[in-house]
């Protein structure tokens, strides 16, 4: 899999949604089959894993949109808590990627 710079949380949830972008497309026959095509000797487990290690890091900014709006729904107000931390922590990480590797003090 693609080195994906989020917190564990978001990572979980990206991945998450991309098993089900791919549970979704693998009921396209004509789909199912072009990808089989691209890995003739893969197991169903080793396409599965293929196309998460191809597509989880285009899910992150999905990940964070879903969680963030599940802040607004009535849930367990713990999992609200982790929720808001990590979008937090994973906002500081984001900021310190894009600010590059710089170290300070």
């Amino acid at each position: 899999m693609k080195q994906v710079h989020a917190h564990k949380m978001i990572v979980e949830q990206a991945r998450d949604l991309t098993r089900a972008l791919y549970e979704h497309l693998m009921r396209d026959d004509k789909i199912r089959a072009k990808w089989r095509e691209r890995f003739p000797d893969a197991t169903e487990k080793q396409l599965e894993a293929k196309f998460l290690a191809m597509y989880v890091a285009g899910a992150i900014p999905a990940a964070r949109s879903t969680l963030a709006g599940m802040l607004s729904l009535p849930i367990d107000e713990g999992l609200k808590e982790a929720i808001h931390e990590a979008l937090c922590l994973d906002d500081t990480l984001k900021r310190g990627r894009e600010a590059g590797h710089r170290v300070i003090g």
